[in-house]
């Protein structure tokens, strides 16, 4: 019983050790290094690979959904996958940060789900209402492009 709890306990420590378990500062560094270098695969692997860690990481989330509406990359165009990142983003944030919500008014309108987007951007607005990236989907009707 002893052996098996030291494992249970060490095994965390070891996959930091080992570097299997970045910092989501570094997934997010990773990233963002990779879509400069317009590395697509490299941007996608850094973002699973920190959402594996760090599940709840609102900057990698929004990133993975912003990675999805990318409209110049026509095999990463996933708007479905865009909202199911911006849902948890925003969910993560606990309705706390403007930029979550856009990305995800801007993935439900890429789905074509606008009243669900309309919904979402008023409520959004209630919570932030000097908050720019907010105030430019207002009136609104096309997805902008991250890139």
């Amino acid at each position: 019983m002893v052996a098996l709890l030291g494992l249970v306990w060490c095994g965390p420590v070891l996959l930091w050790a080992f570097g299997c378990g970045k910092s989501p500062a570094a997934a997010l560094d990773e990233a963002r290094t990779a879509t400069a270098a317009q590395d697509d695969a490299a941007c996608q692997t850094a973002f699973r690979q920190g959402l594996e860690h760090h599940p709840d990481d609102v900057e990698l989330l929004i990133l993975a959904a912003e990675f999805y509406l990318r409209s110049d990359a026509d095999d990463h165009y996933k708007p479905r996958l865009a909202i199911h990142y911006a849902q948890r983003a925003d969910r993560a944030a606990g309705g706390n940060r403007a930029d979550a919500a856009a990305v995800l008014v801007r993935a439900l309108r890429a789905m074509g789900q606008d009243e669900d987007a309309t919904q979402a951007l008023g409520t959004a607005l209630e919570r932030h209402p000097d908050a720019p990236e907010l105030k430019a989907l207002e009136g609104a009707t096309e997805v902008p492009s991250t890139r």
